[in-house]
């Protein structure tokens, strides 16, 4: 009777975890999708398409509140310069912070999140990065939930330097944009942490 009623609650736990993965998934996505179709891959492309011709208006930015210039008082130069960052990353943090709960709340279902290899570990998370298309400021929530979750640091800081970098636009807009040699440094900067015998063949082409 002990037999059946232990075999019992781990069928029952098993169910459990499974529905929990699949609702993990379906949020994950359901974040990502919209914002990926609504926001970050409509800019990306115009941006793209913009070329040479992509202007920053703001010291930090490319849109603007207030405008901001040298003889504005220096607090009010930081207040509206904070005040513009804010605007032009308030939807990448809105899903930043969204994504992270959810990577969280996914990778807590998996038991395995990282490998004894810290190359491998870092494959994964160049990987996982990047389709994401995230920029420098908006993958901190998510990578603080990534590690949150279990994931190996090596993972995490992959995901989040290839998020901003890695992604398909971005590296179309290199490839369009600069000479092979800077392709290649660009790629072997960006890799030689991750993957260095590749890298060190990128650097070798720009010789």
């Amino acid at each position: 009777m002990q037999t059946v009623a232990f075999n019992a609650e781990i069928s029952a736990a098993r169910a459990t975890n499974w529905r929990s993965s699949v609702i993990a998934v379906v949020l994950a996505l359901s974040i990502a999708g919209y914002f990926w179709l609504d926001s970050r891959y409509p800019s990306l492309l115009k941006k793209y398409h913009s070329g040479t011709h992509v202007k920053v208006i703001g010291a930090i930015s490319f849109d603007t509140v207030y405008t901001v210039d040298r003889a504005t008082p220096l607090a009010q130069r930081v207040w509206r310069t904070s005040v513009n960052w804010l605007h032009a990353n308030e939807v990448g943090m809105t899903f930043g912070f969204l994504f992270g709960a959810a990577a969280l709340t996914l990778l807590a279902t998996i038991p395995q999140r990282r490998t004894r290899n810290a190359h491998l570990n870092s494959l994964l998370g160049a990987l996982a990065g990047m389709p994401l298309g995230v920029c420098a400021n908006c993958v901190a929530p998510i990578g603080r939930g990534l590690y949150a979750s279990g994931m190996s640091t090596e993972s995490v800081l992959a995901a989040m330097f290839s998020s901003p970098t890695l992604n398909v636009v971005v590296l179309a807009m290199v490839f369009s944009l600069f000479s092979p040699a800077v392709v290649a440094l660009k790629l072997a900067t960006t890799l030689g942490r991750r993957c260095p015998i590749p890298a060190t063949f990128l650097l070798l082409l720009t010789i």
